[in-house]
């Protein structure tokens, strides 16, 4: 199953924005451990908005996110076709107990369009790998229902080029004072339409 997490808005470049809270639990008398999970792109902005995904479990058991430190990063994956697989995983799960597993998400700082939309699910049960065979019980699709939404721009988005420091005397110019680079909105093409300088 899943625990809901809360739409937020987020920025392009905002790393570590929680897509899914996944609960699984193990109801067979012997360990199982889980090797491969498939997500599936939920959100309106395509695969670009996203950068990268990481598959975290909950190291200490509060079933809360912590720090990467608390709650280590067991995989990672990037969308292909709408879906991310993270393959390889030796997630062992203990008889009766709730594992918790995070799914996070890096926005695009340079394709990420304002208004995108990011969510995730877990289509169906055979989304999920384990080291024996499973008979999985879920309410299908799994989801979380956040849907953040991508807002604004940020510094970093703007490219500074260097100017050369150059020697005038009186009446001379105009010279070269800023050299920046404005992107378009995400792979979207944009209007700059107004610019404010501060003379410092």
């Amino acid at each position: 199953t899943t625990a809901t997490i809360a739409s937020t808005v987020v920025a392009p470049g905002q790393t570590d924005v929680p897509l899914l809270h996944l609960l699984a639990r193990n109801l067979y008398d012997g360990s199982r451990s889980l090797s491969r999970l498939q997500v599936r792109n939920a959100g309106n902005g395509g695969d670009t908005a996203v950068s990268g995904l990481k598959l975290r479990r909950d190291g200490d058991g509060d079933g809360v996110l912590g720090s990467i430190q608390v709650d280590p990063v067991v995989g990672t994956a990037e969308f292909a076709a709408g879906r991310a697989v993270f393959a390889g995983l030796d997630c062992p799960l203990l008889p009766g107990a709730i594992a918790h597993f995070f799914l996070t998400a890096d926005v695009s700082l340079t394709t990420a369009t304002d208004g995108d939309s990011l969510a995730v699910v877990i289509g169906a049960g055979s989304d999920l790998d384990f080291d024996e065979s499973v008979a999985l019980v879920g309410a299908w699709p799994l989801d979380s229902r956040g849907r953040h939404r991508v807002d604004g721009m940020v510094a970093a988005q703007i490219k500074l080029s260097d100017v050369p420091p150059v020697s005038l005397t009186a009446g001379e110019g105009p010279v070269l004072a800023f050299d920046f680079t404005v992107p378009g909105n995400g792979l979207q093409a944009d209007t700059l339409t107004e610019l404010r300088l501060t003379n410092e």
